[in-house]
């Protein structure tokens, strides 16, 4: 692809989060992103976007595009901007503290997350981009970062999001396929 795919562009506050993840996931369904890359890519950018309408000013704004090889999302929001240095390289929360999560997994499950500050006509807040590799036509989904599919040994990978249940009667979804 030549040329960026525009995929969603969409302005958000905390009302429009339900909204944002249902675009991002259509979005990236129809992009050829599987299970489980996709639950993981529409987490990573709902994490994103609930730091921007949370701790950046209660609203930003989403740009989603297919750039042949990558899904790519990047969230501008307006509050006084951060860098990279700001997510912990362990899991935080291990103290009792219940934040700092969301940017931490949002690293850990996208193949690659940048955070610059925003150089638009506003001139303020920071622009989080993330991206995921997508599959080549014809092949499977790529299994992303090696941190975010480590498991315990002779068991294969399975992701929380693949147990959800079926319809009415239906057995509940095994580990993902890929």
């Amino acid at each position: 692809m030549l040329t960026p795919e525009l995929l969603c562009r969409l302005r958000f506050t905390v009302r429009d989060l339900p909204r944002l993840r249902i675009e991002v996931e259509t979005c990236a369904a129809g992009a050829g992103l599987c299970e489980p890359r996709r639950g993981e890519f529409v987490v990573a950018v709902d994490a994103v976007a609930t730091n921007a309408v949370e701790h950046a000013g209660g609203s930003g704004h989403l740009l989603l595009r297919n750039l042949g090889e990558e899904l790519e999302c990047r969230v501008t929001d307006s509050g006084p901007g951060f860098s990279a240095d700001v997510i912990p390289e362990l899991l935080p929360g291990l103290d009792g503290a219940h934040t700092g999560r969301g940017l931490w997994l949002a690293r850990l499950v996208t193949d690659r997350l940048t955070i610059a500050p925003n150089d638009g006509p506003d001139a303020k807040g920071a622009v989080v981009t993330l991206a995921v590799r997508l599959p080549e036509p014809g092949r499977g989904a790529p299994l992303g970062p090696p941190a975010a599919r480590t498991t315990l040994p002779g068991r294969p990978y399975t992701h929380p999001y693949d147990r959800r249940p079926g319809p009415a009667g239906a057995p509940e979804a095994g580990p993902a396929e890929g």
